[in-house]
């Protein structure tokens, strides 16, 4: 058996039902249900471990890629966060107040505390990319077929916790663009009355009153947010673990951390995150102030997409149609069901006009002039060339496994 215990994962058994004492027929599918979630949960390959054997299953040469490493990268980044965010935690005060002022101090006068402020915000940076480049890995090699569902969904809420982390870390500045930034949010997406069917029936602005603590951005609003960016960042350490404690025995630590491959990837990491600190310094912007004139949103570069759909459609429907993307993205291994191996061209076409659809919005964040009409042709035309050159790569797919088929015969 190998030692991965992956091979056979994947493969129907019939499992007999078991006779009871009485002669009565016991149905065995609560045994066959447990074994096929157990091995969804062994397949899971939280830290690219696996790769050789998803490199098999795409039908790609044996020999080792960069990209097989990013699963082992991104983990060794979010150590790196955790040692800046315990750091930071130090010496920062999450009060209206003093928040703006302890971040300020941080930078400028705690000991190492330019580093501490930089690496944070690189970091994390540099998690939200290693994210999504090794989902765009999984999609293009097809590495999400059964068993390895569990997988793919992992990687999709770690990209969505590594934003909403970015996001939340952001706010924690305090300074005049995160206070807009927290404005926009409470007055356009958790008051918005058209996103709340009871909205018409005196409960507008009922999340804002629950979470944020009143129709104003307060001192309960700013320890919400505290308390959600430390709890997903405990949240990967937990997922982490308990995946550790799963899998131990089929996946041996060794395979994921070799020194061979950790420690480079952790100097190399640590002496680019350094350089960048060193150069471009996290600015640290104005305090907040509700009197002064709203700055232009700038939130971070992963987001702009976000906030711009928001103000080209109704925040229902943004958020809506970014939650909904979400959940299609989470059904492609059942959406999928050819059991051919190698890159699906329909799913190939969808990930890449997923991702220039996230590039149009962000240039449009970035300050490219078109007008909302304008990117939601664009992006229509980017998703019909998409659907028809998946389609016309599916078709040829097909007669040439047909032809295979026929000259087997």
């Amino acid at each position: 058996m190998p030692e991965n215990g992956l091979e056979n994962t994947g493969q129907k058994r019939a499992v007999p039902d078991e006779v009871g004492k009485a002669g009565r027929v016991v149905s065995a599918r609560p045994h066959r249900l447990c074994d096929c979630l157990r091995a969804r949960i062994e397949a899971c390959d939280l830290f690219d471990g696996l790769a050789a054997f998803e490199r098999k299953r795409a039908g790609l040469p044996s020999a080792g890629a960069p990209f097989d490493f990013l699963g082992k990268a991104l983990w060794i980044v979010f150590v790196l966060i955790v040692i800046s965010g315990v750091g930071l935690l130090a010496g920062y005060s999450p009060t209206v107040t003093g928040a703006f002022s302890s971040v300020e101090r941080m930078q400028t006068s705690f000991p190492m505390g330019w580093w501490l402020r930089g690496a944070h915000k690189y970091c994390t940076d540099l998690f939200v990319i290693l994210a999504l480049l090794r989902l765009v890995r999984i999609a293009y090699r097809r590495a999400y077929k059964s068993p390895a569902e569990i997988s793919w969904i992992s990687s999709l809420v770690v990209l969505a916790v590594g934003m909403v982390a970015g996001l939340t870390g952001y706010l924690l500045v305090w300074h005049q663009r995160a206070f807009r930034m927290g404005r926009i949010f409470e007055g356009d997406i958790m008051t918005y009355e058209a996103a709340h069917p009871l909205g018409g029936l005196g409960l507008h602005g009922w999340p804002a009153g629950w979470i944020l603590g009143g129709d104003e951005i307060s001192q309960q609003a700013l320890m919400a947010i505290f308390v959600a960016h430390i709890a997903l960042g405990f949240l990967l350490m937990l997922a982490a673990l308990c995946w550790r404690v799963t899998a131990r025995k089929k996946v041996p630590a060794y395979r994921h951390f070799s020194p061979e491959t950790a420690w480079p990837l952790f100097w190399s990491i640590l002496a680019a995150v350094t350089v960048v600190a060193i150069l471009f310094p996290p600015p640290l912007g104005s305090p907040s102030d509700g009197l002064l004139k709203p700055h232009p949103i700038l939130a971070d570069w992963y987001l702009l997409g976000c906030y711009q759909l928001i103000d080209i459609l109704t925040p229902p429907a943004a958020v809506s149609l970014i939650l909904l993307g979400f959940v299609l993205g989470a059904l492609i291994p059942w959406i999928d069901r050819s059991s051919a191996k190698g890159p699906r061209p329909l799913v190939t076409s969808i990930v890449t006009a997923g991702l220039a659809t996230w590039l149009i919005f962000t240039l449009k964040g970035l300050g490219w002039s078109i007008s909302p009409a304008g990117i939601l042709g664009l992006t229509a035309v980017v998703w019909f060339i998409a659907v028809i050159v998946g389609a016309m790569g599916e078709a040829r797919t097909g007669a040439g496994e047909s032809g295979r088929e026929v000259t087997g015969r």
